[in-house]
């Protein structure tokens, strides 16, 4: 039962807490690891989130990051990558959440939590509970996640069988959610693993690059995805493809034949005609767009036993108004732009934008 399968993961992760708590131990870098230049990308990310700030939230960002400057100098993360640059990656991404100053000091400080003993009430007493409960929180995330790829990829005698590897990651991504008591700790967790993943796809250890894409695919995607976090989905399953799967991702890369800079100035450009037609109709609605990442294009492929060329949706837009009647209005002013493909698809080819392949739906 589920019970049975949570209850049994909750053991897993006390014992594995208690034989690996040195996975989660911050290491120093050989001594030719190059000095952390740190004070300009350090101090302009800070001031771009205390920007948005009060005064005393501003300053309580500016003594984090003092306290923490000395502490992460020469040191490193497990894997391998200099902890200030991992965290200045990992703030930015929080401040495009919008979290708050609490979750970007948090995402701040978690990695000092790990530095010494009596750590984390020395955070607590200078830096308040709030914050401090943020950070151990992310603590105890990454311990999870860790179990993650120990527990479900056999990489022990305990690991999961194959059959029953999607029940267990299941369990595993349920549980970490209710463990959870403040949302902010899973997405402060998916910023930072997002930079764990942005290291990897550089490293040159295969197995360590390896397993951040695994967890990746099997916890943090899925948990981005059930929380509506699009942009670090996106970014992470594409950033895991291209790891597990480099020959597959080329392949679709290059079949793309602009950059994804170029179609993400298309969409805008589509959402623009879109913005402009409603608000002549007088209809109220929300216009979205993206391009179709990479991994949605290959699943899609896969999914349906289809070729690149046959896909048109490498683009979407959605239009989302209030009631049925607005929505076959907003159909009807887009046929008027595109006219379908064919009668059976609401794929639509365009002939007022130069670009041949449209979105799949509006």
């Amino acid at each position: 039962s589920s019970d049975v399968c949570s209850s049994d993961l909750r053991f897993k992760f006390a014992s594995w807490i208690m034989a690996n708590a040195s996975h989660l131990k911050l290491v120093t870098s050989g001594n030719d690891a190059p000095p952390a230049r740190i004070d300009a990308a350090a101090d302009a990310t800070i001031d771009k989130v205390a920007a948005r700030e009060s005064a005393a939230a501003a300053d309580k960002l500016r003594a984090a990051l003092a306290y923490v400057t000395p502490l992460y100098e020469g040191r490193q993360l497990p894997q391998g990558e200099a902890i200030m640059p991992h965290v200045l990656g990992a703030v930015s991404l929080v401040d495009e959440l919008r979290l708050g100053h609490e979750a970007a000091a948090a995402a701040l400080l978690w990695p000092a939590l790990t530095l010494a003993e009596g750590a984390a009430r020395r955070v607590r007493d200078k830096f308040g509970v709030a914050i401090t409960d943020l950070a151990e929180g992310v603590l105890r995330m990454s311990a999870m996640g860790a179990l993650g790829t120990h527990g479900t990829h056999g990489t022990h005698s305990g690991g999961a069988r194959p059959e029953d590897q999607p029940a267990q990651l299941e369990a595993l991504r349920k549980m970490l959610l209710a463990m959870v008591q403040d949302v902010r700790v899973v997405l402060i967790k998916l910023a930072d693993h997002t930079q764990d993943l942005r290291h990897a796809v550089k490293s040159s250890d295969e197995a360590a690059r390896r397993q951040t894409a695994r967890l990746t695919r099997d916890i943090f995607a899925p948990l981005a995805n059930r929380l509506g976090v699009w942009q670090l989905k996106w970014e992470m399953e594409d950033l895991a493809f291209r790891i597990l799967e480099p020959a597959a991702y080329k392949e679709i890369a290059r079949l793309l034949d602009d950059k994804r800079a170029n179609r993400e100035s298309y969409i805008e450009h589509v959402m623009t005609l879109l913005k402009d037609e409603l608000a002549r109709a007088g209809i109220k609605g929300d216009v979205m767009g993206r391009p179709k990442h990479i991994t949605s294009i290959h699943n899609k492929m896969q999914r349906k036993g289809m070729d690149f060329e046959a896909l048109y949706d490498v683009r979407a837009v959605r239009v989302l108004v209030d009631d049925v009647k607005d929505c076959y209005a907003v159909l009807g002013l887009v046929h008027n732009l595109w006219s379908p493909i064919d009668r059976k698809s609401t794929r639509l080819n365009s002939s007022h934008v130069s670009e041949s392949r449209m979105p799949s739906s509006a």
